[in-house]
């Protein structure tokens, strides 16, 4: 009987729904019944029904004013114009425009009606919150029995049901019951204190308490970098922004709480939140100073501004209404959406950055590349110092080619080769297909251009091992041994040589880095000096195979060795050691 009483209690919310709501279910019908005879994922002319959410909310928002009779006027004069300029949904789907307005029409409709008192604002705005959540799981749910009804037809009589067929169903039953669920909970307020409760116990006794514990990790590191004279690290932003945004979402919703916990700490949160921006915004004026800006830096930009207006309104009593937060992030989406564009400003950044980079190292001039500059020739012999620029040039020639913004009319003529190499030379063709290793050697269309001195260089051993034991006591293989000197890369620090150590009848150690200065000796090279690949190869057979003053050997299968500034030529690691041992 339960369950009847179930059935039926939710067919007469049902009925209530479209007795109130009956625009929007006219307008869900007409969007969802022709998903089951079209296949909308592959339908040229799509772009109505991606525009779908937007028309329900409009009308749905219209629901208590005298012009909701006339808000269907909304979706039909939209549909007319989508299909009089472009109806192809593809368009839409790539532009932020589109996104952006479904995020300011999403808050809209979470915010509505904008309560000017705080506690019922956020509560109202969490009900529609778990209303489209479950909602969405309603329209999941029969979703998942339309599917299993159809397989249990088709396993148990053996008929086969159309793929697609299936997949129209399902897309159907999204688009019609979603809608129709959502208006059918936001009948309902029961379940609003029973969610509040669960809310507050998840705030009061994990979120604020995992709060307190990031607002003093990232104190002590204040006063850590503070102690030490340092600059915060480039990768603070990725922690301090989630913080400041999760610290302003559970300060909002405690004040839902019927009997809320540590109203000190909260009361003082939004002025504590003060170091940690500071951190924030230092550490984005490093990046953007040291790689100029990006469209994720501007996003990042457009979201710690945000951030920091919404806790100057928290801090400030006149304004702190939480609705006036949901219309600063409007605002904001709007200006970054409808605006500006992001990802031609970056763009212009990174073109400013590129060709500052090569005036730097006098290669342009007057806008252009000279040209008496040969890539193959002058990348050449380019110094050690200016490994970096040419791998950052390399790069942002690569990303101004592939980001180029392309007219929306392809003109049959137009090709972004011409474009860079009419506005630079055609020296830029060439820059964009360089690869420069980490070690200097530098590449063209994978043809070497480079043989200048290389700061790390691998020898192997081609050829199998054939090992004559005569005369020596014990053999004994070594997988792999990794100089891990722990101040290894950090030139400030003295190196200190970490020995090869073989612990057998008694420890026997050898020190790799003494023996290559022999092996160079050998050859009459300067450890201390960088030198060419040429000129380092001929090592090789000295640098596999070691003979101490014992007589001991030592057989290499690999070996690479660095340079450091202060020490010369070091070993960086070595692998399948064969030693034998007189």
């Amino acid at each position: 009987m339960a369950i009847f009483r179930f059935l039926n209690k939710t067919w007469g919310n049902l009925k209530y729904a479209v007795a109130q709501h009956p625009i929007e279910i006219l307008l869900t019908t007409i969007f969802a019944v022709p998903l089951l005879f079209i296949d909308i994922l592959y339908l040229q002319h799509s772009a109505y029904w991606i525009f779908t959410p937007v028309f329900l909310i409009v009308v749905y928002l219209f629901r208590q004013t005298k012009w909701y009779k006339f808000s269907w006027l909304v979706p039909a004069l939209s549909c007319v114009t989508l299909w009089y300029f472009n109806d192809n949904a593809e368009i839409y789907l790539t532009s932020p425009k589109f996104w952006g307005l479904n995020c300011i029409m999403i808050i809209t409709l979470f915010s509505m009606p904008f309560q000017r008192e705080n506690q019922s604002y956020i509560s109202d705005a969490l009900s529609t919150v778990f209303n489209v959540l479950f909602a969405s799981l309603t329209g999941w749910l029969i979703s998942g029995i339309i599917f299993a009804v159809m397989g249990s037809i088709e396993i148990l009589f053996g008929s086969a049901i159309d793929g697609e067929l299936r997949s129209r169903i399902v897309i159907f039953s999204c688009y019609f019951f979603i809608p129709l669920f959502f208006l059918t909970y936001q009948q309902r307020q029961s379940n609003k204190l029973t969610l509040e409760r669960w809310l507050d116990i998840l705030l009061s006794f994990v979120a604020a308490p995992t709060l307190m514990l990031f607002t003093v990790i990232l104190y002590v590191y204040v006063v850590k970098i503070i102690m030490d004279s340092e600059l915060p690290q480039g990768m603070v932003a990725s922690i301090v922004l989630p913080y400041v945004t999760i610290g302003l979402a559970i300060y909002c919703l405690r004040t839902i709480s019927e009997k809320p916990r540590w109203n000190t700490f909260f009361h003082w949160y939004p002025y504590l939140a003060i170091v940690p921006f500071v951190l924030l915004w230092f550490a984005i004026k490093s990046r953007i100073s040291a790689y100029a800006w990006t469209e994720d830096r501007i996003y990042l930009v457009a979201l710690a501004s945000v951030l920091s207006i919404c806790y100057i309104i928290v801090i400030l009593p006149k304004l702190r209404q939480y609705r006036n937060l949901a219309l600063i992030i409007i605002v904001a989406i709007f200006t970054m959406t409808f605006v500006l564009n992001p990802k031609q400003i970056a763009y212009d950044s990174q073109v400013t950055r590129f060709e500052k980079a090569l005036e730097r190292l006098d290669v342009l001039q007057n806008g252009k590349i000279r040209s008496d500059f040969n890539v193959k020739k002058d990348l050449s012999k380019i110094p050690e110092s200016q490994v970096k620029d040419w791998q950052m040039i390399r790069e942002l020639a690569g990303y101004l080619f592939y980001n180029l913004e392309r007219p929306l009319e392809m003109d049959q003529n137009w090709s972004a080769e011409t474009i860079f190499v009419n506005k630079y030379g055609p020296q830029f063709s060439e820059l964009r297909r360089i690869y420069i290793y980490s070690d200097g050697r530098i590449t063209l269309d994978d043809e070497m251009i480079s043989n200048e001195t290389v700061s790390s260089i691998v020898y192997k051993r081609e050829t199998n091992l054939d090992i004559n034991i005569n005369g020596f006591k014990r053999l004994v293989y070594w997988e792999e041994f990794i100089n891990r000197n722990e101040h290894f890369w950090d030139q400030s620090i003295p190196y200190k040589s970490l020995p090869f150590c073989l612990v057998t009848d008694e420890e026997s150690c050898w020190d790799l880095d003494e023996m290559i200065r022999e092996a160079f000796s050998k050859h009459k090279l300067d450890p201390m000096v960088r030198h060419s690949r040429d000129i380092l190869e001929p090592l090789n057979a000295d640098l596999l195979n070691f003979t101490d003053k014992n007589g001991n050997k030592l057989l290499l299968g690999d070996i690479r060795i660095e340079f450091l500034e202060e020490q010369g030529y070091v070993l960086s690691n070595m692998s399948r050691v064969m030693v034998l041992m007189k």
